[in-house]
């Protein structure tokens, strides 16, 4: 996670976003704990509920998207306050609504972020590739899985979300806590071992408990 964060502030900074104000996390000593803690809990359920939840991820991304969407009109525009605060939100709810009954647009987008992540991260994290490239296979991976996951609903939204929940807990599990020392190929190796034997659990796990859900 922290590999993605770094990644995208330099691609930002490379490509002139330079203003961009980012919050002093100093202050609060808790914060990285917290955050370990809890992109590990939300790996573990991403991987095991990652179907029955699609619904409630899609319209959180929604509300996302809106909340972005309505911020970019607010600043062009330069609304005086209140509309300045109700534009964004006002956003975020419609974006919301129409990613609870638009289910598949918003299954892309929760894939398609989903995905981005992990494979920016394990790219970031194994290989000697420019900044620049990571974020261009890591996107174009991502948009072949979330259009292959509006099509093939169930099975790609099972994998996707399986594979991306239990390789996030493996990073985030040898990252912070368990550490390999001795050789740097096996610690790889076990972590991408974990990952995918965490995913393969997910995977089996989603398949045999929705298997009578309806998928929209």
């Amino acid at each position: 996670m922290n590999n993605v964060i770094e990644t995208l502030t330099n691609l930002l900074t490379s490509w002139g976003s330079r203003d961009i104000p980012l919050p002093d996390l100093s202050a609060y000593p808790w914060f990285p704990t917290a955050l370990l803690i809890v992109t590990a809990l939300f790996g573990l359920i991403y991987c095991f509920f990652g179907f029955k939840l699609m619904r409630f991820l899609s319209t959180l991304v929604g509300f996302l998207i809106g909340i972005t969407v309505g911020q970019i009109v607010q600043q062009n525009a330069q609304f005086a306050p209140p509309l300045d605060l109700i534009v964004p939100i006002a956003a975020g709810v419609l974006f919301a609504i129409l990613g609870f009954f638009l289910f598949r647009i918003g299954i892309f987008f929760v894939v398609l972020l989903g995905v981005f992540s992990i494979v920016m991260s394990l790219l970031t994290e194994y290989t000697k590739l420019d900044e620049t490239v990571v974020a261009i296979v890591a996107i174009v991976i991502a948009v072949i899985l979330s259009v292959l996951s509006v099509v093939y609903l169930r099975p790609m939204v099972i994998i996707s979300t399986a594979l991306s929940g239990g390789m996030t807990f493996a990073n985030e599990l040898f990252e912070n806590v368990v550490h390999i020392r001795w050789d740097a190929q096996i610690e790889t190796i076990v972590r991408l071992g974990v990952g995918l034997l965490l995913a393969l659990i997910g995977m089996i796990y989603q398949f045999r408990t929705t298997r009578h859900m309806k998928e929209d």
